[in-house]
């Protein structure tokens, strides 16, 4: 069975065997003693930077929320964001639902949630089908360089929508 946030139990041969997230390793538990570690280290994609720089400039607030360990903090840091690590799904909702007009973007069954309580929730292409279903942008490809693309797209029609209502009101008056 799930262990929420954590991994999975089950009962084998009499034992109880766990495969749990710990940090940066995941460990594999037999009767409640540790059997054996795998650990990731995890990078950003080096263009990543350069994009949550973009978007920083553009006064977005960032934060990096993660059921994952640390992922090279300092170089976000660098750049004005704050990394949160180790979130259980509820713990990523309730950041998502308590930050005002939040852009929450998710790749795992595990963002299902957040993606409830966003403003506005972007879905990756390789997640799963059933966060298409609630995610209010689906990305076609996994590149998260079209965002600057995207907000700049936004903007516009932002432009166009109130030169057109005051364009129509205008009219009416008239």
């Amino acid at each position: 069975c799930e262990i929420p946030g954590q991994g999975v139990e089950a009962q084998l041969n009499n034992q109880s065997v766990s495969i749990v997230k710990d940090n940066d390793s995941t460990a594999l538990i037999v009767d409640k003693v540790k059997v054996a570690s795998i650990h990731f280290k995890k990078q950003w994609k080096p263009h990543l930077e350069s994009i949550f720089s973009d978007l920083k400039k553009r006064g977005l607030n960032l934060q990096v929320l993660s059921g994952d360990g640390k992922m090279n903090e300092e170089s976000l840091s660098k750049l004005g964001i704050t990394y949160l690590g180790n979130l259980s799904p509820e713990k990523k909702a309730n950041i998502v639902g308590e930050t005002a007009n939040s852009l929450f973007i998710g790749d795992g069954l595990n963002d299902l949630l957040a993606y409830k309580r966003a403003d506005l929730a972007i879905c990756v292409n390789n997640s799963t089908s059933v966060n298409f279903e609630h995610a209010d942008i689906i990305m076609l490809d996994n590149d998260l360089s079209s965002f600057d693309q995207l907000f700049t797209q936004a903007s516009k029609l932002n432009t166009i929508i109130d030169r057109n209502f005051y364009l129509s009101l205008v009219y009416n008056i008239i």
